[in-house]
């Protein structure tokens, strides 16, 4: 699965996937017509985006972001296809926009639903949405709740401006200057040279819009992966990010289609062995070289 912004080819998907969704749950009013009809004006033109969730050629889910001015932004028209449901398709569009939100410098997020829609209420309240008094009213109509998101004190989302690439790139140094021992066997040298190349994803991790942390995820096939270069800077240790942004990580991961995920460590580094552990990983024999005694190997099922 991957995750796409608008294209006109996309519209009629964007439409057929809301509308069942209407119609299956509330009742389609004009309002919500023009939306659909219209999404390049009535959201791109303003300053918003449209996501799509694609597996091959398919799209099974839409989500869209409409842009209010001020900084204000609206989570909208989530819809997946029956057939996806359950496949993380929604979870992953909901953090597309939730990353965006932060890339544009967003300064508050919104929904309207419906409490009726347990799973759809599940999922935005583990993605950090909390209920809150509607400051437009009553909100729209068939709807009964109002959501905010809560951006938690360390941040995490996929780096892809050149800004956050190179913080990626910084921290990972700061990794390799910290380490016990020197990653020439592994030609670090060369792999900042030719940085990003040779990973397929980034997460980068900031607290008050500072980056304090980063990983990534290297592929070995089309369906195994590797967690590389993990490490969170001293102001960030003790705060919970690091295990936030491994399972970040693995859910992106296994959006993207990967069924197991690998990575290796040093036993001398307590700490993290005891988190990966924590988050389901089990040792394996060794699948590359390292010519440290102490190297720890490990795999688990995304």
């Amino acid at each position: 699965m991957r995750i796409e912004t608008y294209k006109p080819d996309y519209a009629q998907a964007f439409r057929d996937l809301n509308l069942a969704w209407l119609e299956k749950y509330f009742t389609v009013e004009p309002i919500h017509l023009h939306v659909l009809d219209n999404p390049e004006g009535s959201i791109i033109a303003s300053g918003g985006e449209v996501f799509f969730a694609l597996e091959g050629d398919r799209i099974i889910g839409t989500v869209a972001v409409r842009a209010l001015g001020g900084g204000r932004y609206e989570l909208t028209k989530l819809g997946v296809d029956p057939s996806a449901q359950g496949s993380g398709a929604g979870r992953a569009l909901c953090v597309a926009v939730t990353d965006w939100f932060l890339e544009v410098g967003g300064t508050l997020l919104f929904l309207e639903t419906h409490s009726k829609l347990k799973p759809a209420m599940r999922l935005y309240e583990k993605l950090g949405f909390e209920l809150a008094e509607n400051p437009d009213g009553d909100g729209y109509a068939g709807t009964d709740c109002y959501m905010e998101w809560r951006a938690p004190e360390v941040v995490i989302h996929k780096a892809q401006r050149p800004e956050d690439i190179k913080a990626c790139k910084d921290v990972f140094r700061a990794f390799s200057e910290w380490l016990p021992i020197d990653l020439g066997f592994q030609d670090f040298e060369a792999e900042m040279a030719r940085f990003p190349e040779g990973y397929v994803h980034l997460l980068i991790a900031k607290r008050a819009g500072k980056p304090v942390g980063a990983v990534a995820l290297k592929a070995h096939d089309t369906e195994v992966c590797e967690m590389k270069r993990l490490y969170m800077l001293p102001e960030a240790q003790g705060t919970g990010a690091g295990r936030a942004i491994c399972e970040r990580l693995m859910a992106d991961a296994r959006a993207l289609g990967y069924k197991t995920m690998l990575l290796d460590s040093l036993r001398r580094l307590e700490a993290a062995v005891a988190l990966y552990g924590k988050l389901g990983f089990e040792e394996i024999a060794p699948y590359n070289f390292n010519p440290e005694d102490d190297v720890v190997y490990m795999s688990r099922t995304l």
